[in-house]
């Protein structure tokens, strides 16, 4: 009986921990069936929200949140259509698409808050994820974290990266490299670590 009651009070708090992430997935209760990039669109816009730390040096002298795309674009209309009339931790929006990895360090674009990895071969991964990391190292004064999410990318997180979705039918939506966002300066809400599967870095 004991043991009933426990699984039953563990399978609520589940419940009620998914229901509080849904409050910051859509304003307001809508029928229709999402499509896929719909829901990413929307999940990200909720990491945003489940960060309670985003490094302070993310914010300097920048007027705008950046969503920066690598790899493919498919997303784009999505996030425009969700993020319309909204701001991203009190800040107007924009997405910037990048055409090559070396657009990172050349600073042909603006560096982005957010960078969604999708379409990308796997032997470009690391590649990608070490000149969003130069960003961070450069000095002081200029260094900005950058939070990485990767499109159901293989070895993603256990690469460097910080978030990634996971194929449809996952018991998880997503992944997280919680060492990884930790290294970073970020820190997320204990309630999406819970939802999400926690994925360590490959063996060095």
């Amino acid at each position: 009986m004991k043991r009933i009651f426990y699984i039953k009070q563990k399978y609520i708090i589940k419940i009620i921990i998914f229901l509080l992430f849904c409050l910051f997935l859509f304003s307001k209760a809508n029928a229709q069936v999402f499509k896929e990039y719909e829901v990413k669109a929307a999940y990200i816009y909720s990491f945003t929200k489940f960060i309670d730390v985003w490094p302070s040096n993310n914010v300097y002298a920048e007027k705008k949140f950046v969503i920066g795309l690598y790899g493919g674009t498919k997303i784009k209309k999505e996030l425009e259509k969700l993020l319309k009339n909204r701001k991203i931790r009190g800040k107007e929006w924009e997405i910037i698409y990048y055409p090559s990895i070396s657009d990172f360090q050349n600073k042909k674009y603006k560096e982005p808050d957010i960078i969604f990895v999708s379409e990308i071969a796997k032997d470009k991964i690391y590649d990608l994820l070490f000149a969003v990391q130069e960003i961070y190292n450069e000095s002081s004064k200029k260094k900005k974290s950058i939070l990485t999410i990767g499109d159901n990318l293989d070895g993603f997180c256990e690469s460097g990266g910080m978030i990634n979705f996971t194929p449809k039918n996952s018991k998880r939506q997503f992944q997280i490299n919680n060492e990884a966002v930790k290294n970073a300066g970020f820190k997320i809400s204990s309630k999406l670590l819970h939802l999400s599967k926690i994925i360590e870095n490959f063996p060095e």
